[in-house]
Parts: C-alpha cells; sequence; structure tokens
C-alpha cells in the first residue's frame, strides 16, 4: 500500500488530503469509547490491501497550528495506528477538513450523531451520549428524543441506567461471554430499584441466574416489595398503611387462587425450552416470596 494516498475528491465534501496519522488527535468527549481489536485488526490488513475507501473528516486543531481533532472515522484512525506499529513506517490518511466547529456543544452533537448508529457502539455509551447532552449541553429529553428519533421513554430508559452502579455496569461488557452478561433491558429493570446496593446484588443475581427479561421484572417486583408492602420502612404515610396492608392480603389471595384453579403448572413448563432452569429459578423466586410472607406472618401474629 503506498503511504501517501492520492488526493480525491468526495461528492457533496470537498477535496480528501493526505494528512500524517501523527497530526490526527481523537475528540476525547466523543461518546464513542469501545472498539471491537479483531475487526480493527481486519480493517488495518484490508486498508493495506486495498487501500483507503473512506477519508476521515477532521477540523483544524484551534490551539496546535499544523494538528486536526477528528470528527469521524475513528476506527479508520485507529486502524491506520495498527499499520504504523506493524510497519514502523508512518501512513498518511485521506481526510476531509471541515470547517473548525463553532462551539463546544455543536461539535459534540456532530461526534455523536456521527458515531451513535455505528455497530461497535455500545448501549452504555449511547447512554452516557444521552446523559450528556441533557445533563452538560442544557438539551430537554424531547429535544434528544426527536434528534435521534426515538421515543421520550427510551432515551429517558438509557439516561437512568447510565445512573446505574460501576458495578452493574461492569455486567454489561460486551467482551464477557453472553451468558455472563447483563443485558440492556434487564438492566433498565434494576434502574427502578433506588438503593444502590441492592441494584448490585439484583444485578449479580441475574447474571448467575441467567435471568430472561420476564424473570427480571418479576425479580425486581419482589425485591423492592411492588407486591403491596416496602423494604427498609414504610411504602407510605402511616394514616394510608393498613389500607395498603389489607388490599395487598386481598390481590396476594385472589392471584394464588386463579393461579392454582385455572393453571397446570405441570403444562406451563412442559412447553418451555429449559424447563429444568425454569423450574429453578421460579422456584427460587417462591420461596424468597414466601419468606417474606413467613416473615411477614410472624410480625402480624406476635402481639407484643
Amino acid at each position: 500500500m503506498s503511504q501517501h494516498m492520492t488526493v480525491t475528491e468526495v461528492a457533496g465534501q470537498g477535496t480528501a488530503l493526505p494528512i500524517k496519522v501523527s497530526r490526527v488527535e481523537r475528540f476525547e468527549e466523543q461518546p464513542r469509547k469501545t472498539f471491537n481489536k479483531t475487526k480493527l485488526a481486519s480493517l488495518a490488513e484490508n486498508i493495506q490491501e486495498a487501500g483507503q475507501l473512506q477519508p476521515i473528516l477532521v477540523f483544524k486543531h484551534p490551539q496546535k497550528p499544523g494538528h486536526f481533532i477528528l470528527k469521524d472515522g475513528e476506527r479508520r484512525l485507529r486502524a491506520f495506528k495498527l499499520i504504523w506499529e506493524k510497519t514502523g513506517v508512518e501512513p498518511t490518511i485521506d481526510a476531509i477538513v471541515n470547517a473548525c466547529p463553532e462551539s463546544f456543544r455543536e461539535h459534540f452533537r456532530a461526534s455523536m450523531l456521527a458515531n451513535l448508529f455505528r455497530e461497535d457502539i455500545t448501549d452504555l455509551e449511547e447512554a452516557a451520549a444521552y446523559h450528556r447532552f441533557v445533563n452538560e449541553l442544557g438539551m430537554t429529553v424531547t429535544e434528544v428524543a426527536k434528534m435521534v428519533d426515538c421515543s421520550r421513554s427510551f432515551v429517558n430508559n438509557y439516561i437512568k441506567m447510565h445512573g446505574l452502579p460501576d458495578e452493574v455496569k461492569v455486567l454489561m461488557d460486551t467482551e464477557r461471554p453472553k451468558e455472563q452478561r447483563l443485558t440492556t433491558s434487564a438492566a433498565i429493570e434494576i434502574t427502578r430499584i433506588k438503593d444502590p446496593v441492592l441494584q448490585c446484588a439484583v444485578a449479580k443475581e441475574s447474571v448467575e441466574r441467567q435471568m430472561g427479561i420476564q424473570e427480571v421484572r418479576t425479580y425486581v417486583r419482589v425485591k423492592t416489595g411492588q407486591s403491596g408492602y416496602g423494604i427498609g420502612g414504610r411504602m407510605r404515610k402511616p394514616s394510608d398503611d393498613y389500607k395498603t396492608w389489607t388490599s395487598f392480603l386481598g390481590r396476594t389471595v385472589k392471584a394464588a387462587q386463579r393461579f392454582k384453579r385455572d393453571l397446570s403448572i405441570r403444562e406451563l413448563y412442559f412447553t418451555r425450552d429449559d424447563e429444568d432452569k425454569d423450574r429453578r429459578v421460579d422456584a427460587n423466586l417462591l420461596k424468597e416470596i414466601i419468606h417474606n410472607l413467613e416473615q411477614l406472618l410472624i410480625e402480624v401474629e406476635n402481639k407484643e
């Protein structure tokens, strides 16, 4: 591969110029942080064999004459750096020089949108970008949702997911085996829990048991007391507690009677892909429910 690319004209964008790789700096604030090493190595090999097919986009560095800041094309830039490491010869990279953005907000928006729908961007990186738009750039959730063509609830859920503890986010690492990874849907369910310690515990339990989304949703409801009682304190003010308590008892009795009358447990699990696993998971949830109910029964019967 030639170390000096031929200057080419790109329709609608201008002339691509050869720039030394060392003169191009990544935009540190861009939302995309994760890049697949295997795919980068493959891209580097393709560039060495066939040349660079698409130029990167840059703008002039405001403080360093002769240097540039990357706007779009970080995978290609990283691939060229791998070629540099492999050959020991610094290559040039085709780049289209755009006008310098007027503000950080403008450039971050452009960088985020350029990378948002790339195959390697993770859901956590997307969540971090939404969070920054709202909390650092002053956009509303509605504005962000319109910009990325998603619903407000979608953006809100991702922003909440960004607020999960690092211990939970580690479980979402895309480098982890799929069966040992917390899914985005499960993580969003876990955001319904307010206690960070409990969030971590539920996330780890969900991964260890390899729970599906419905199982996680049920588990979160049990752990947060959404079946009618609170954890670590009252759900509502004292004057409302007894009404909440009796309502919970009535709903629980009716639900249990309905399941016992209308469902065949044997037939219910017979159609499952992994009957043994589903039985184990559901049995553990039932044990958790029964344990909590037994504790409540002890308190009700104890008049002292």
